[in-house]
């Protein structure tokens, strides 16, 4: 796994969808999804992070990632 060392750059957002604060930044970074009892890391996930609440964003690209994985979590065919 590598570690999460967060890039970041403004965002094209103006206020985060939760909270309302403009400090919403573009990162790439390991992201974990807990699924029941497990855990997965993904890494290098590019999204948008909140900086005052953390609400992380996902893209269409980041969705289709996780759904990949969570399909073959389903079929079995990720430890």
């Amino acid at each position: 796994m590598s570690s999460s060392r967060p890039s970041s750059r403004p965002s094209r957002r103006a206020t985060c969808p939760t909270c309302g604060a403009k400090r919403v930044a573009h990162v790439t970074e390991d992201v974990v999804l807990r699924i029941g009892a497990r855990r997965q890391v993904v890494e290098a996930v590019p999204h948008e992070r909140c900086e005052a609440c953390g609400e992380q964003i996902f893209g269409l690209e980041a969705s289709r990632r996780f759904d990949r994985l969570l399909g073959r979590r389903r079929a079995g065919r990720v430890a």
